[in-house]
């Protein structure tokens, strides 16, 4: 569901396979997926990965909309990691459409005033 090459993450000895699974220090994770909801390519999941013994290895989180990308990494002995991407069209298109809200604005309240 999220293209990994987008956004990869290579701080940590721990992985995130393509296969959905982990590769950490005692050996590989498989992933469990807590909750998903996604609609083609976009929408929203928590997974967590499990090792061999059954411990904690990782939490990942992730949310990707048109343009919007966000990620949570949680992992069992390391600073909790997040990123953020947004598509630079949000950022040209909302000082566009503002000033458009407030003049449709302003000639409703002068037909209710007529």
């Amino acid at each position: 569901m999220v293209d990994r090459r987008q956004h990869p993450y290579s701080g940590s000895d721990t992985k995130i396979n393509d296969d959905g699974s982990a590769t950490y220090e005692g050996g590989r994770a498989h992933g469990v997926k807590d909750w998903d909801w996604h609609l083609g390519v976009y929408g929203i999941f928590q997974r967590r990965f499990i090792g061999k013994q059954g411990e904690f290895i990782a939490k990942d989180r992730a949310l990707l909309l048109p343009g919007i990308y966000y990620r949570h990494f949680e992992w069992e002995q390391e600073p909790v990691l997040w990123t953020v991407g947004c598509s630079l069209w949000y950022a040209v298109l909302l000082p566009l459409f503002l000033p458009l809200i407030l003049v449709v604005q302003r000639l409703r309240s002068r037909k209710h005033d007529a």
